[in-house]
């Protein structure tokens, strides 16, 4: 078995929003000026195919949460993620993993913002 922790690094770094265009990818607008919504398509897709990616999501835009604020409350009546044990095993808590700085602070931002959106709930 291969430990986890080897597959990931402890020098993450903020994603530049702008990494985007040094790949293969362009952006597409399903939205409007005033209120873009954007999704990247590889630049390598025939027409036929960014249209065929691009279609469902144009489509089924009133499903799709694009901004924090079109996001909707948690309810426990549509869904609860569990974790299933065995009976009599007691849960442990694992050790604190260390985060790179320059996330902690946006993975706060961000947490902060699932909560107050009541999407997530501490337990």
């Amino acid at each position: 078995l291969v430990a986890l922790e080897s597959n990931f690094s402890n020098v993450d770094c903020i994603i530049n929003r702008n990494m985007f265009a040094s790949r293969n990818v362009e952006e597409h607008n399903l939205g409007t000026n005033d209120k873009p919504r954007k999704i990247w398509l590889g630049r390598n897709l025939s027409k036929e195919e960014k249209h065929s990616y691009a279609q469902p999501l144009n489509k089924y835009q009133d499903c799709l949460a694009w901004y924090y604020s079109e996001l909707k409350a948690y309810r426990e009546d549509l869904f609860q993620h569990e974790i299933p044990l065995e009976a009599k095993t007691k849960p442990f808590r694992q050790r604190q993993r260390p985060i790179n700085p320059l996330l902690s602070m946006k993975m706060q931002e961000e947490l902060k913002k699932l909560r107050d959106r009541r999407i997530i709930q501490h337990t």
